[in-house]
């Protein structure tokens, strides 16, 4: 392993746009490990970039700066442990899914399949796009896109799973604001490195959908990503019909509004575009301050004190 760049697969969106049962279908691929969402790992790169800033506050006084680590080898050192401990506990993962198997969710398939690559679909993640890039930079990102007034209604009737129910604008600013910051990370990223999946695709065509979603990850294709599909996982049960939406809220008007303006967005470059990738870093960044870490100024100035009765002393 220590010589393989890690080259994890992201998959976010929404909740309620097939996520979890996307991601179990990446997972029968031979390559392919899906893992349980993993809600630690958007935090850790939010503290990587903090720990960073403490690590070079004191300039060449700085145990990072002397050394001369730039901020993206911080990163991408962090990233290559974390896909160590990832890929070292995944045997133990695999052991206790296949206990308990259920159908076709498997975690492995054959005894043979290689399982170099994680997939993790944790809808959160949509928030944290730029810190996982850096952590790593051969990543891939999948944003699945389902239609806002089908997540209300799904989100409206999410006790059915286990969890709580949204209310009717709460439902809708979820899907907004998880939508919003996906897009943002397709338009930053390009196309080379983020794909937009519709769930109608997905749902409807689901051997060229994931045909395209291979081919985007440099895999071979393997009919057995399919077979979760008879598989029903974390589903609200509800019907287009059954669960009533207003569509006329504000918090409805701008899903739609920003719904309609992603569909009808021009391809994004393959690279991606530099003002959306400045874009995210600075929410990114914004983020980052608001983490419970002491602040640079502080360790600054009580840095400066103690050098300070260190001259003292001296002299």
């Amino acid at each position: 392993m220590a010589d393989r760049t890690p080259s994890p697969v992201f998959v976010v969106g929404s909740y309620r746009s097939g996520t979890s049962i996307f991601c179990w279908c990446l997972g029968q691929h031979p390559n392919i490990v899906n893992l349980p969402e993993t809600n630690w790992l958007a935090r850790f790169g939010m503290d990587i970039d903090n720990l960073y800033r403490l690590g070079t506050v004191n300039g060449n006084f700085s145990h990072l700066s002397q050394a001369g680590l730039s901020r993206e080898d911080f990163y991408r050192l962090f990233g290559e442990g974390v896909d160590h401990l990832v890929q070292a506990v995944n045997p133990k993962l695999i052991e206790l899914t296949e206990r308990k198997v259920k159908g076709e969710m498997h975690r492995r398939r054959s005894p043979e399949d290689p399982k170099r690559r994680w997939a993790d679909a944790t809808p959160e993640n949509s928030h944290y796009i730029y810190p996982l890039s850096k952590l790593f930079p051969a990543a891939r990102f999948i944003h699945l896109l389902r239609n806002p007034h089908d997540v209300a209604r799904s989100l409206m009737r999410f006790s059915r799973t286990g969890a709580r129910d949204f209310d009717h604008d709460e439902a809708y600013l979820t899907w907004v604001r998880l939508t919003r910051a996906a897009w943002l990370g397709e338009r930053a990223l390009g196309r080379a490195n983020m794909l937009q999946v519709r769930y109608e695709d997905f749902t409807g065509n689901p051997e060229q959908a994931f045909r395209r979603v291979l081919a985007f990850l440099g895999e071979g294709y393997s009919a057995d990503v399919l077979k979760p599909l008879d598989n029903k996982i974390n589903s609200s049960e509800v019907e287009r019909d059954t669960v009533p939406v207003d569509v006329s809220t504000a918090a409805a008007r701008e899903a739609e509004q920003l719904y309609h303006q992603i569909l009808a967005a021009p391809e994004n470059p393959d690279q991606g575009d530099h003002g959306a990738y400045a874009e995210m870093q600075r929410e990114s960044e914004e983020r980052c301050r608001h983490m419970q870490m002491p602040p640079a100024a502080q360790v600054r100035r009580s840095f400066m004190t103690r050098l300070s009765s260190l001259w003292s002393k001296s002299a």
